[in-house]
């Protein structure tokens, strides 16, 4: 009885892979067809995309620089067009974030 059980699983399909209609080779040729096909390249690193403050009562361009963790002169340069005096912000006015460019993948360790 214990044998019939062993095998029921088997006679029914149940658990195993479904079939294929392409000839399967050998386990060692599918591990050699993969071991010898090109090595994926890299994931290319996100572009930066920049970001638009809208200035609130009480901000400076260093606040604003400090809040979004970008260098207060990289701010400053981002702004020159629209904002030509930094120390005169005006409730409303659209401050350009600086995007800085990843160096590293989200969640990926460097390699030692």
């Amino acid at each position: 009885a214990a044998v019939a059980l062993f095998f029921l699983p088997a006679l029914l399909g149940i658990g195993n892979p479904p079939a294929s209609s392409a000839p399967s080779g050998s386990p060692g040729a599918s591990a050699r067809a993969s071991a010898s096909a090109p090595a994926a390249s890299p994931t290319a690193l996100p572009a930066a995309t920049q970001q638009v403050y809208v200035v609130q009562a009480g901000d400076t361009m260093s606040k604003i620089a400090n809040r979004f963790g970008v260098p207060l002169q990289a701010l400053i340069d981002a702004n020159k067009a629209t904002i030509p005096n930094p120390d005169r912000l005006n409730i409303g006015d659209q401050v350009v974030i600086p995007a800085s460019t990843p160096t590293s993948l989200p969640g990926v360790s460097p390699s030692p």
